[in-house]
């Protein structure tokens, strides 16, 4: 019994896109090619490996600075060749969607059994959105102690009414409902420039809203990871401090969980992230039954408020999908 693994970068951008005939752009696709060979940092002995080119991944597995598993490299030709006895048990991509689906289904329609639905994959796209985190987790988890901060909405309406916002508020951001690694975020000051408009315009054309939130003094990034099991029961997995640049991810403190947590002890009291996760626990075990197994990530962050209190905001997206902390 063996597990197929897939690195899909573009999960992300998929999920924004919501189309099966989707091309991933340029940056993506090669993002594919100098990663593909990750999902054997986390597979078993004998698990195989979905690549484009089976030299490349080898030459890349070979030059990893880290254990790996010992796994098969395979291609779709390879899928395409396969009868019901030769399948895997079990096919884990870096996030579901309904592109990576499609290629596996056009590809040999025996992965019909091993992928999610139609119904599923509905369902993890919505769950996946900035705006289910911001109706469905957010407040819960910020009513929980008064040492939590945090709040998002949704806005549909036209450009003058964001800039009345913005004149209101002075600065805020805007962040695409899906998107990853700190794309689709802008951060507004005073005004929106024109191509911070035209950005709002195709973002609510394409996905239909945009997210709008309050700008954080930041002092820490970081988040916990998770998993779902076969039961739909989530427990957690660890931590993971983080490092940003204009909300774009850069790199992870590879510390272990005693030292992470001594670290974002220097800011706040421990106790408030055993609420935080038992919160996440609780809340995702109701909304995933039936509809997600794998793994997730929780990004939060330890900011200043305007009374010059540290607080923690629990919720600032959700990655529903293997992510760089997990690795």
């Amino acid at each position: 019994m063996f597990k197929l693994h897939i690195y899909n970068p573009e999960h992300d951008i998929v999920l924004g896109k919501n189309d099966v005939s989707f091309t991933p752009p340029k940056a993506a696709r090669l993002t594919r090619e100098q990663f593909c060979h990750i999902p054997s940092f986390w597979a078993e002995d004998g698990d195989w490996v979905l690549v484009e080119d089976v030299i490349c991944a080898e030459n890349n597995l070979r030059n990893a600075e880290r254990k790996c598993a010992k796994v098969k490299f395979v291609t779709f030709d390879d899928l395409r060749k396969l009868t019901m006895k030769e399948m895997p048990s079990k096919v884990e991509p870096w996030g579901w969607d309904i592109h990576i689906v499609h290629r596996l289904v056009k590809c040999n329609p025996l992965f019909m059994s091993l992928v999610p639905s139609n119904e599923q994959l509905d369902e993890i796209r919505r769950m996946s959105s900035r705006e289910f985190a911001a109706k469905e987790m957010l407040p819960l988890i910020v009513a929980r102690n008064d040492a939590f901060i945090g709040e998002a909405r949704t806005f549909n309406g036209t450009i003058m009414e964001l800039e009345e916002i913005v004149k209101n508020n002075g600065s805020i951001v805007l962040k695409s409902p899906w998107s990853c690694s700190g794309r689709g975020v802008k951060f507004i000051e005073k005004e929106l420039s024109e191509s911070e408009k035209g950005w709002v315009k195709n973002v609510l054309d394409e996905q239909g809203t945009i997210m709008i939130e309050p700008t954080y003094n930041k002092v820490l990034d970081f988040a916990m990871e998770f998993m779902v099991d076969e039961e739909y029961k989530t427990s957690y997995t660890g931590m993971n401090i983080f490092s940003t640049k204009n909300g774009a991810y850069l790199q992870n403190n590879n510390e272990n969980e005693e030292n992470k947590t001594k670290e974002i002890g220097k800011y706040i009291d421990v106790s408030l992230l055993y609420i935080i996760r038992d919160s996440i626990i609780e809340i995702t075990s109701k909304h995933f039954h039936g509809k997600y197994t794998g793994p997730f990530g929780i990004d939060m962050m330890i900011v200043v408020d305007a009374e010059n209190k540290t607080k923690v905001h629990p919720c600032v997206e959700m990655n529903l999908r293997r992510t760089m902390g997990q690795i």
